[in-house]
This record gives structure tokens, sequence and C-alpha cells, in this order.
């Protein structure tokens, strides 16, 4: 299987770098009506966040038949679900900060049930792969901004925006039935996108390898999930956050340039939760330490700590 997947990244039939490219195209279209924009970006941020995604929707099934048809036949699951829900998150403003804000907000709810990820049948799409032993699939992560105005380290800099990001991860199953069912070791590479005051920005890049342990039942019909892992960073990803230009530089905030390299460790738990009356709960805590990151002197970083728990709750009203 992962000499299929790579021929077929040579052949240029598996486009994953154009879906992802046309996907932040939408991004910054919908960037110019700015309202569109917000809900755009910011829903997508919470349901991620809290891990009501599609594709853990999708790998909830042990065993995942083998086309998208049958997906459904078997199942007995629609393919598109829509609904209403509302999503909350209390951390630092970012990572190293010493300054906790709290955002919560409405959003609508869109869940897609299907093997594989579609534009449509003549352009761009992302296909999903995967054997008993090996998954490659698109990942993507987000984060609301901060209160920059409020952040003291940060007075008189420019204001951080909401990040995005996307890119392809190369999973490797190590136990259990499946990869929501056991230990699997994930690797993602991502581009990040910033949406903000500035409009739609590329800042760099991340990898971000973890060891993942998901139970589907726990108890009650609760869904575990614990992560460990570690964060790298390009130069132009450490610079947006930790970097201080001359002309923003202090005597309490001197000039400091970031580099790429080790971006810090981290520790994720999370809960979710379906009921069959179509209501969905999930919950997460995050604690980060930045000790030994490439960083950790810049005068933007307060502490070697980062916490941060959030949750989400939606209700599923259409089912298509």
């Amino acid at each position: 299987m992962a000499v299929f997947i790579r021929q077929k990244l040579f052949q240029g039939t598996l486009p994953l770098k154009g879906f992802i490219t046309l996907a932040l195209l939408l991004v910054a279209v919908m960037a110019r009506l700015k309202i569109v924009a917000r809900l755009v970006v910011l829903a997508p941020i919470l349901l991620l966040s809290i891990g009501l995604s599609v594709s853990s929707l999708v790998y909830a099934e042990a065993n995942p038949p083998s086309s998208p048809n049958a997906l459904t036949a078997t199942t007995g699951k629609p393919r598109w679900e829509l609904g209403f829900g509302i999503g909350g998150q209390a951390l630092p403003d970012y990572r190293g900060s010493n300054q906790t804000h709290i955002k919560a907000l409405p959003l609508p709810l869109i869940l897609y049930t299907g093997r594989y990820i579609k534009i449509n049948r003549d352009g761009a799409r992302g296909e999903l792969f995967e054997n008993s032993r090996i998954q490659f699939n698109l990942s993507a992560d987000a984060a609301l901004s901060g209160d920059g105005e409020d952040n003291t380290a940060r007075a008189g800099m420019p204001e951080l925006d909401s990040a995005f990001e996307a890119g392809p991860s190369l999973n490797i199953r190590l136990s259990g039935p499946s990869f929501n069912d056991g230990w699997a070791l994930r690797f993602p590479a991502r581009v990040v996108v910033t949406l903000g005051g500035e409009g739609v920005r590329q800042r760099g890049y991340v990898f971000n390898p973890r060891l993942v342990w998901r139970k589907p039942v726990i108890f009650g019909g609760w869904n575990l999930g614990v992560s460990l892992g570690a964060l790298w960073g390009s130069d132009k990803y450490h610079s947006y956050y930790y970097a201080v230009a001359p002309e923003y530089a202090t005597q309490a905030r001197p000039v400091y340039e970031a580099r790429a390299g080790y971006s810090g460790s981290y520790s994720k738990i999370s809960l979710r939760r379906r009921w069959s009356s179509g209501w969905l709960l999930g919950v997460y805590l995050r604690y980060d330490n930045l000790s030994g990151a490439t960083f950790e002197h810049s005068p933007l970083v307060r502490t070697e700590h980062y916490g941060a728990i959030g949750f989400g709750l939606g209700k599923t009203l259409w089912a298509l």
C-alpha cells in the first residue's frame, strides 16, 4: 500500500497538493466577505479543536467498508448531517503567553460520513487510502486568536490572527482492530494560514508527530482519546509568534529573531459522545511544555507552560 501511494503521488493521480491549494484558495476568496469569512474560519476552529470532526466520525467504524456506497449501506448512516452547535475555549493568547482568554460562539454543525474527500469529479480531490497498518489522509487543526490588544508582552505589536493548519498525514497502526481503537503513530505535516486584519497570509509550516491511543467506548457510550506529541516549526512560523522586529523593540523587549526547529511537547486528552437523539458533546484538555524550544529565549515567551480546555455541544437536525 505504501508503494501504491508513492506511485500515485508521483503519477499525479492523487493530487493532494492541489486539493490543499484549492481549499486555501476558497478561504481566501471568502475572506473578501468579512462576516462570512469569520464564520467559515471560526466554525472549523472550534469543531476541530474539540474533535467533532469529519474524520473522527468516519474512523469510528471498526471495519470500514471498501467503497463510499458500501459505507452508507452497511452503517445505515447518512452521508451528510446538518445542525447547529456552540463551542468554547479557555487558553493562553498563544503558546508561551501568561495571559488567558475565553471565547465561545454559536456555529453551524456540518458532518460528512464518507471514506473519500472530494471537491468534484473533474476538480482537485483528496482521497484517503489505508490498509490494516498504514493510513494516508488529510489532517487539519486550528486555533482562535487571542485578545492581543490586552496582552502586555505584545503591547504595541500587531495582533495575532486566528490560524488554520492543513496538510497530509501518514498514520501507522500499532495495536487494536482499527485506527479508532488502540495505539497509533501519526505524522501530520501542515501549512499554516492566518485570517484577520491583514487578510489571508501563509505563515510557514509545522510538523507534529504524535503517539495516539483511542478507545471507541469506555463507559456509557463515551469515546476516549489520548495523545502525546512534539512539534517542529519553520522559521517563518516561529517568527510570526515570537520574533521582535526592530520597530517593536523596547528596553524590556529587545530585538529577537526566531529560528526553525523544535517547538515543544504536548499531551492531550479528549472525551466525546453521540446520542441517538442527534446530540453530540465533546470536551478536551491539553498541556504543552516549551522547555528546550528554539524560541524559549524570546522576550514574548513569559512561561514554559501552556494549558487549554475546550468544549463543543451540537445537535443534528437534517440528514441527507
